[in-house]
């Protein structure tokens, strides 16, 4: 064979195309230039003989060619070329543009395999002529390129499957479920699977957020959470076995045990060789994607590779979606305490608003349906706020009421962090007795319960409850997120404390200053001193009703009433001598205070014609007391069982203390008139002696206008004796 140097038409032809590449030629060329293919040299569009090859190496004797543009390899023509370049001693590689632009990095490695060194023949690549390739050599090359763009098909398909993976996780930032739908089709996609789910795991047991190309009712049994049979497929999974292949689903132990999973998953969907790839995220073990054939046929190494690959994006994308969970749990529980903080500034004392924001807020982030928030007075629990609580709950719970023994509130009491029951159901029946327990679950259909107490310095002040009404614990987040809710609720109660404690103080201040002035503006007046004295004293403690009573060593006497009936006000001023079983007999006896929580308890005739007469069922008895003489009571009453607060029984006391100063202000007052008019009588009668001398009449007059009008007498005379008359 003859061979030729390219003509000068071809040189110039040559000279051209390198400047009107195209874009998969550009795309390619960046990589072969900087000799990215094991350091070895090509060049672009180059002569050989008639014909402009896109890319070669001369020391590999390796041509590449990009089709879809210039070549059409299907054509007559592009089959002769290739004839005469392999008679020349080259190879000849082809790729499509899309396969350079879609996956150049494939490519890259397809050429980079074919660049082994080969002994160059003599003639000169530029110039015609050669060695012709025998027919085998051809046939080999084309087994080869058959393979190549076999391998390089799958590449492309796996990255495609990957692009759309990507740009599913980018589109739904933080929603893991199209991402798990889109995962698992691709999987079975390019694995050869029938059908196939993606496990989650949570605590010891397993649930199905996705299954594909199974029946229905598979999928719907699969999406229920449980705990996996000992030695099945999911229980290696849980336990972290990397991968788990199993050639025949129905040829083990399980189904011929009659496990009811392994026979769901076989007689059900028809599963027979199965492939799991378990989900690990740093020991920690958070699912797997588990794919079946309906055959007997185990997938290659290249699938169960692919397959890890699907389960490493499935690991990326839920870690990515943690992550962005969590900044926005952070941001809403931010957000949830700014709005809180922004009720509780706004409603200064007042802690209903405070108690219904915390609840809402609190249910809300921590996936609660319901709850409640109490208070403790350090023997009751009395319901305050409560969120979507049937109203019949409520009710019952906003009555005070102690714990049972086997109610979880008493673990509260003796001083545990927090209770989190499963299953309230369970604790009904093992306390059938508890009212509280049974109504939680007959009628407010509560299931799982997480209650966190209120405490300041150790002291439990109340607890806040979080329901589910169905069985589903809380997890360790939204406990740590409800004990952060507690926290807020009790600096609110803090607050609430310390203002109204305030508050309270100025109001006795300013009632105490009240009740001095009308001491002043009365003097020796006691009876506006004493109406004052009960009208303030019941509007500080919270009594609707009550009196002051004076003592006469006998009777109790009413000399100052307020909210009382007629009939009552009546009664109580003319007085009434308590019995041995009266709740104000200790005070005769010595005692400073007497409380009676109910008044329909007490067996005592005038006890229980007060309590019918007025409605009073809490009451108490407030001595006056000088000098451990017994001066009257002051009595305050509240229509409903209620007791009196320490507070309130010290503020009493301090208006009994006021109302004994005011009585003995005007006793000293009334002594010192009284000293003062007898000494005014006694120096008006010696005036009249010493301006009458020897008579008597006016002195005898004078004495006794002025001793019967100080004595109070209406009317009297003064006789002299002499002898016998």
């Amino acid at each position: 064979m003859v061979k030729k140097k390219p003509s000068a038409g071809v040189r110039d032809r040559a000279r051209t195309l390198r400047h009107e590449m195209t874009e998969a030629e550009r795309w390619l060329w960046q990589i072969l230039r900087l000799r990215q293919t094991q350091g070895n040299r090509f060049r672009r569009q180059v002569p050989i003989g008639p014909f402009i090859v896109d890319f070669v190496c001369h020391e590999a004797r390796l041509i590449v060619e990009i089709d879809g543009g210039q070549h059409d390899p299907s054509s007559e023509v592009e089959a002769s070329r290739t004839r005469f370049l392999e008679g020349e001693g080259y190879r000849v590689l082809r790729f499509w543009n899309n396969e350079v632009l879609a996956n150049a990095e494939g490519v890259r490695s397809a050429i980079a395999e074919h660049l082994h060194p080969v002994t160059p023949t003599p003639s000169l690549p530029h110039q015609g002529g050669g060695r012709e390739a025998t027919p085998e050599a051809l046939a080999d090359l084309e087994v080869e390129n058959r393979r190549l763009r076999e391998e390089l098909r799958e590449a492309l398909e796996q990255q495609t499957a990957t692009t759309e993976v990507l740009q599913v996780i980018n589109s739904s930032p933080g929603d893991l479920a199209p991402v798990f739908g889109i995962l698992l089709e691709k999987a079975m996609q390019l694995c050869g699977a029938a059908f196939g789910e993606f496990i989650i795991a949570e605590g010891g047991r397993v649930r199905a957020v996705a299954v594909r190309g199974a029946p229905a009712a598979f999928g719907e049994i699969r999406s229920r959470s449980g705990r996996p049979t000992p030695g099945s497929i999911m229980a290696r999974v849980l336990a972290g076995e990397p991968v788990i292949h199993t050639a025949d689903a129905q040829d083990d132990d399980l189904y011929r045990s009659g496990d009811p999973h392994r026979r769901v998953l076989v007689d059900l969907a028809g599963a027979r060789t199965t492939l799991a790839v378990t989900l690990i995220k740093e020991g920690a073990v958070l699912g797997a994607i588990h794919i079946y054939r309906q055959e007997v046929r185990p997938f290659s190494d290249k699938e169960i590779a692919l397959l890890q690959n699907f389960a490493a994006q499935a690991v990326i994308a839920m870690e990515n979606a943690r992550l962005l969970t969590e900044t926005r749990e952070a941001l809403e529980q931010q957000t949830a305490t700014a709005e809180v903080l922004q009720v509780i500034n706004s409603s200064p004392g007042d802690l209903m608003p405070v108690f219904d924001a915390i609840l809402e807020k609190a249910h809300s982030l921590c996936g609660a349906e319901l709850g409640s928030l109490l208070t403790y007075d350090g023997e009751f629990f009395r319901l305050v706020a409560a969120h979507n609580v049937p109203e019949a709950f409520a009710k019952l719970a906003r009555q005070p009421f102690r714990p049972g023994p086997k109610n979880r509130f008493s673990e509260l009491i003796r001083g545990e962090p927090l209770v989190h029951v499963p299953d309230l159901a369970e604790v009904k029946a093992a306390a059938p007795a508890d009212a509280i327990v049974g109504a939680s679950v007959d009628l407010g259909g509560m299931r799982t319960l997480l209650a966190v107490p209120l405490r300041k310095d150790g002291v439990l002040l109340g607890v806040i409850t979080a329901f589910r009404q169905e069985v589903r614990p809380f997890t360790d987040k939204q406990i740590a997120l409800l004990e952060n809710f507690a926290a807020q609720a009790v600096i609110a109660m803090e607050n609430a404390r310390l203002l109204t404690e305030t508050r309270q103080a100025l109001e006795q201040q300013t009632a105490t200053a009240e009740v001095l002035q009308v001491i002043n503006s009365s003097p020796g007046d006691l009876a506006p001193v004493f109406d004052a004295i009960v009208e303030k004293a019941h509007l500080l403690c919270g009594a609707p009703c009550g009196s002051l009573q004076l003592w006469d060593g006998e009777k109790f006497r009413g000399v100052a009433m307020r909210g009382f009936p007629e009939p009552m006000v009546e009664s109580v001023r003319q007085g009434y001598s308590p019995g041995p079983n009266h709740p104000c007999r200790g005070l005769i006896d010595g005692a400073r205070i007497a409380h009676c929580t109910d008044m329909a308890e007490v067996d005592d005739p005038v006890t229980r014609l007060g309590a019918k007469l007025s409605g009073i069922r809490t009451v108490v008895y407030v001595a006056l007391r000088k000098d451990e003489v017994l001066l009257g009571q002051i009595v305050a009453g509240r229509l409903e069982v209620h007791p009196f607060t320490d507070r309130e029984l010290v503020l009493l006391e301090n208006f009994a203390a006021q109302a004994v100063i005011a009585m003995e202000n005007a006793r000293l007052l009334t002594e010192t008139r009284e000293a003062l008019e007898q000494q005014t009588a006694t120096a008006e009668v010696l005036g009249v002696i010493n301006s009458s001398p020897g008579d008597l009449t006016p002195v005898f007059d004078a004495i006794l206008e002025k001793a019967h009008k100080i004595c109070g007498a209406a009317a009297g005379s003064l006789g002299v004796f002499e002898g016998e008359t």
